[in-house]
């Protein structure tokens, strides 16, 4: 993104962070990596020639008093969490140690531990930055892939690092959920602040300034810099504050055809055209940024600019940043039958 320029944005919204909120899910065995919180490196495991696994969701017990387990898998309904097509991986030494794959399995509740399990490697994935395959992580730092769009049907996932190396694996935070690319780039009416807040400044009776610095830029994600990777800087200070106009956006492009956004039977009988099951929710910001968000309480990898090409040989590759939209409301404004501009205020959080 040259010298910090903003092109058409993308959103990366995770989806666990609202599957948490509305109590629907947890994580597993103890270490949470399932947050947007990477400088906690919750997710260390040992040295271990055998899988290394994390688990997500709302798991069926080993058996119940008919001694059937399926019978019990089949009490957890399966819940409609949106279409997944992006995977985060972030403030881990994955390009030191993994010597063989990682996963991620979506496990239907109606048919758990089945064969039936959707497997990540089995989707597609397209780098973004440092993640070309799902057996080839080249450096530590971060790792962003896009992959098959996959309606998440179930609500638990297996996490596993397949590793022999010689050091402990060390993971930040894993990211899952859809990414959103606004419909055009904003308005020349934007804005980049860099707040230092976490600066204070005081002078004494003799006219001498004296200043203490509680922060003044994210905290670092283990050994690295927060957005850094191994061999390439990145020295940055401040909280990014990005203040974006769009406009003329259709209607379309802002909200649902209606607010009932099940993919099963009541979104069939809404189709009016038949044509396409996923209409309702394909492409507009309510259903595929607010909603997931829960209107700015959840936090979200953004994305100034998708359009730059990562790329070891240059050195370059897209800016990042963990964000909130610092706003209490949000409000569309009409401005011709069916267009109507937007603002909205995105604020750096960690």
């Amino acid at each position: 993104m040259a010298n910090q320029n903003v092109g058409t944005p993308r959103f990366y919204i995770d989806h666990l962070q609202y599957i948490r909120a509305i109590g629907m899910g947890y994580p597993q065995v103890g270490e949470d990596i399932f947050n947007l919180n990477p400088s906690s490196f919750l997710g260390n495991k040992p040295l271990s020639n055998e899988t290394n696994y994390w688990d997500f969701g709302f798991f069926p017990q080993d058996d119940d008093e008919s001694g059937d387990s399926q019978d019990e898998a089949l009490l957890i309904p399966n819940v409609n969490y949106g279409k997944l097509n992006y995977i985060a991986i972030l403030g881990h030494n994955l390009g030191t140690v993994m010597q063989g794959s990682l996963d991620v399995n979506f496990r239907d509740n109606i048919a758990y531990g089945s064969s039936g399990d959707v497997a990540l490697s089995n989707l597609n994935l397209v780098e973004v930055v440092n993640l070309p395959s799902h057996t080839s992580i080249p450096l530590d730092g971060f790792s962003i892939a896009t992959f098959d769009d996959y309606i998440f049907s179930g609500i638990n996932l297996f996490f596993s690092l397949n590793d022999t190396g010689l050091t402990d694996n060390k993971i930040g935070s894993l990211s899952l959920g859809g990414y959103y690319d606004m419909p055009h780039s904003a308005d020349i009416s934007l804005s980049l602040t860099h707040g230092y807040e976490g600066i204070s400044k005081q002078e004494t009776i003799g006219g001498s300034t004296l200043s203490q610095t509680n922060y003044y830029k994210p905290p670092r994600w283990g050994g690295l810099d927060a957005w850094a990777l191994s061999g390439w800087l990145h020295s940055y200070s401040g909280r990014r504050v990005w203040e974006l106009s769009f406009n003329y956006l259709s209607d379309k492009d802002l909200e649902p055809y209606h607010y009932n956004m099940d993919r099963g039977m009541g979104e069939i009988a809404y189709n009016k055209l038949g044509e396409n099951p996923n209409w309702n929710d394909d492409g507009n910001w309510f259903t595929n940024v607010l909603y997931f968000t829960n209107g700015g309480q959840l936090p979200f990898i953004f994305c100034p600019d998708p359009s730059i090409t990562y790329s070891t040989d240059t050195w370059t590759k897209p800016e990042f940043a963990i964000c909130r939209f610092d706003m209490e409301t949000f409000k569309r404004e009409q401005v011709a039958n069916g267009v109507y501009n937007m603002k909205v205020k995105i604020k750096e959080s960690w």
